[in-house]
């Protein structure tokens, strides 16, 4: 568990990484120390933390969605995209609190970031019109149709 706390980001990242492949998936131990890195000043460790959360953490995990929730007013916005996919993976349909926490990135400055909050919570939620009711397959035919 030390390596989580080196100087070097790699050495923290390659912590992350072959943490949940050596662990029982669900051990709260592993959990706390990924979820450390969450907080990581390299936001490369983050990304790989919030992944790894969404692929260790039991479906439906307050504590994770909260906790992975908050990167998603990070200043960088791959983290908030990857953050925002790792709810998905989190919660339950029909998780209001998962929603609301999405939510929040509707409007985000980034469109990959507000139109994956868009996807999520229409996934989440089972609707079909947040996207403006075109799936992603029309959208990509009317921008090539556009070329």
């Amino acid at each position: 568990m030390r390596r989580f706390r080196d100087h070097v980001c790699r050495v923290r990242l390659a912590a992350v990484r072959a943490m949940v492949h050596l662990a029982e998936p669900g051990d709260r131990l592993v959990i706390a120390a990924v979820g450390s890195r969450l907080e990581d000043d390299d936001w490369i460790v983050k990304v790989a933390a919030v992944r790894a959360m969404a692929d260790f953490v039991e479906k439906g995990d307050y504590d994770a969605i909260l906790a992975v929730g908050s990167l998603l007013a990070d200043d960088i916005w791959h983290v908030r995209m990857v953050a925002v996919w790792a709810i998905a993976r989190l919660a339950e349909k029909g998780d209001s609190f998962a929603i609301a926490v999405v939510q929040t990135r509707l409007r985000d400055p980034v469109s990959l970031v507000s139109r994956a909050a868009a996807a999520v919570i229409a996934g989440l939620t089972e609707q079909k019109n947040l996207l403006g009711g075109l799936s992603c397959h029309h959208r990509s035919e009317r921008a090539v149709g556009g070329l």
